[in-house]
């Protein structure tokens, strides 16, 4: 799931 690490990570205030 190649978006999910962008959600959290804008979630996170960053991107993996």
């Amino acid at each position: 799931v190649y978006w999910l690490p962008a959600v959290l990570g804008s979630l996170l205030g960053f991107t993996p």
